[in-house]
C-alpha cells in the first residue's frame, strides 16, 4: 500500500495527489506516467506526473474525474491508500538530454496540460534555457499552470476564453504574437490534440524545433480505455515505451484523434 499524504481539487477539472512512494520518487522524470490502482478496483487510472520529492520519498500526480475509479480516487482523503503504483512507464522527455544553456524555450500549456508543465519548466531552466510560459483555458478555474510557475519563467501569460484569468482569448487565437515574441530555438505544448497541432503546425513554419506532449491526453478518455501509441512518419510507437513527448514534426495528429 502506498499512503495519500495530499489530496486536492486543484481546477474544475483537476485533482492534484500527492503520494508516498520512495522508490518512484527516485525512478521517474518529466515523460513518464504512471498508473494507480485502489483498493478493490480492478481498473487503473493513468495520472501525470507534475513533481518529484525525491528527498521526501514523493510524488505529486494529477487526474481528471471520469469515470468510477476516478471519482472514488478523488475522493480519498489524506491518510488514505493507494493499493498499487505502475510505472513510471516511458522516458525522460528527449530535449532534456540536449545542452540547454542559453536556448530561448517557449511552454505552451492549456488547462490540464500545466500539470505537466511546471517539471518541464523547471528542468529547461535547470539546463540553462531561459523559459517563457503561456497557459491557456476557458475560464479561471480552469488554468493549472500558476503564477508560482511563472516565478521561473522570464515572462508567462494567461489567456482565458472568458476574460476571468489574464487576457481574454485563446492561445490559438494569438499564437502568431507568441511565437513572435521572441527567436525561440525550441517549443514544447501540451494540451488538447487540436490546439497542439494548430501551434506545432505555426511554430514548426518558423523553424522552431517543436514538441508535443501527451499527458492531457492519457487522462481524457472516458470509461477506461486510454492513448495506446503514437504515429511518426508512419511508424507506430507505444505510450507505455516511449512516453508522453515527442518531436511534432511527422506526428499522425488524425491517428491520435481516432482514439480519444
Amino acid at each position: 500500500m502506498y499512503k495519500v499524504y495530499k489530496n486536492v481539487e486543484m481546477t474544475q477539472e483537476g485533482y492534484l495527489l500527492g503520494i508516498e512512494a520512495e522508490e518512484a520518487s527516485h525512478s521517474c522524470a518529466p515523460g513518464q506516467y504512471f498508473e494507480l490502482k485502489l483498493p478493490n478496483d480492478k481498473h487503473r487510472v493513468p495520472v501525470v506526473l507534475t513533481d518529484i520529492l525525491p528527498e521526501r520519498g514523493i510524488i505529486k500526480v494529477v487526474f481528471r474525474v471520469i469515470n468510477d475509479s476516478t471519482k472514488e480516487l478523488s475522493e480519498l482523503a489524506d491518510g488514505g491508500n493507494i493499493e498499487e503504483i505502475f510505472g513510471p512507464f516511458g522516458r525522460k522527455c528527449p530535449f532534456l538530454n540536449e545542452d540547454m544553456e542559453g536556448k530561448q524555450a517557449l511552454v505552451i500549456a492549456e488547462d490540464l496540460g500545466g500539470a505537466a508543465a511546471y517539471m518541464i519548466i523547471h528542468d529547461l531552466g535547470k539546463k540553462g534555457a531561459v523559459v517563457d510560459a503561456v497557459a491557456g483555458g476557458r475560464s479561471e478555474g480552469y488554468l493549472y499552470l500558476s503564477e508560482f510557475t511563472g516565478e521561473l519563467c522570464r515572462t508567462y501569460l494567461n489567456y482565458s476564453e472568458d476574460g476571468t484569468q489574464g487576457e481574454q482569448g485563446t492561445i490559438c487565437q494569438n499564437i502568431d504574437d507568441i511565437l513572435t515574441a521572441e527567436e525561440y530555438d525550441i517549443c514544447v505544448i501540451i494540451g488538447s490534440i487540436d490546439m497542439m497541432e494548430h501551434v506545432a503546425a505555426k511554430a514548426q513554419s518558423k523553424g522552431i524545433k517543436t514538441w508535443i506532449s501527451l499527458d492531457p491526453a492519457i487522462t481524457s478518455i472516458k470509461e477506461y480505455k486510454t492513448i495506446d501509441h503514437v504515429v511518426i512518419n508512419g511508424k507506430e510507437e507505444k505510450i507505455n515505451e516511449g512516453g508522453t513527448v515527442y518531436e511534432a514534426a511527422g506526428v499522425d495528429f488524425a491517428d491520435l484523434r481516432k482514439q480519444i
